[in-house]
């Protein structure tokens, strides 16, 4: 298919709405119910609380424990707070995809308009629609691969930890302002 100035690439504009909407659905599916990170606090006395961070509130951890009663730690019987990060399989994919897919298919289009075509004008249509199918294979099999890594990547745990004990009350806020924005509930 030709494009506006007579040169192929009408159908890389055709396609890149799909991608796009493919791109900007997978994040809207994964939406859900906004939970707290799941933590770990290690107090003075070295027993520790695990559960869902519900909330900070002023000076206090609100978790909710494996009893799903809701436990309130004071920070100053806190020695240091383990936060799992959970990894995003579906948002790590989809950035994948779409990094493959479009950079190949870009530098696909980019290389035949450079290159260019020394082919009997009979056939130069035939040659078009060929160059198209295997730039669009090619486009879809990097998004595919790009999707994979990109998740799995993605998708890997990591813990931080925050350290309370014997550290002063602007070390201390400045630990509880990333707590507060993994809380379940934002007070």
């Amino acid at each position: 298919m030709k494009g506006r100035n007579g040169r192929p690439g009408g159908s890389f504009r055709a396609a890149l709405p799909v991608v796009l909407g493919f791109v900007l659905l997978v994040p809207a599916l994964e939406a859900g119910r906004r939970q707290g990170a799941q933590v770990i606090i290690t107090k003075n006395d070295r027993s520790t609380v695990r559960g869902e961070l519900l909330a900070v509130q002023e000076n206090n951890l609100i978790v909710m424990d494996g009893s799903m009663a809701g436990v309130i730690v004071s920070v100053k019987d806190i020695r240091d707070v383990n936060v799992l990060k959970k990894g995003n399989f579906w948002r790590g994919a989809s950035v994948g995809f779409a990094a493959g897919a479009v950079s190949v298919t870009l530098l696909g289009i980019t290389s035949h308009r450079i290159l260019g075509s020394d082919v009997d004008p009979i056939f130069r249509k035939l040659e078009r629609e060929i160059t198209f199918m295997s730039v669009v294979i090619t486009g879809l099999s990097a998004g595919l691969l790009g999707g994979l890594l990109g998740g799995v990547f993605t998708s890997m745990d990591n813990w931080k930890i925050c350290r309370f004990d014997n550290r002063s009350s602007e070390e201390i806020e400045a630990n509880l302002i990333p707590l507060r924005k993994l809380a379940r509930e934002r007070l």
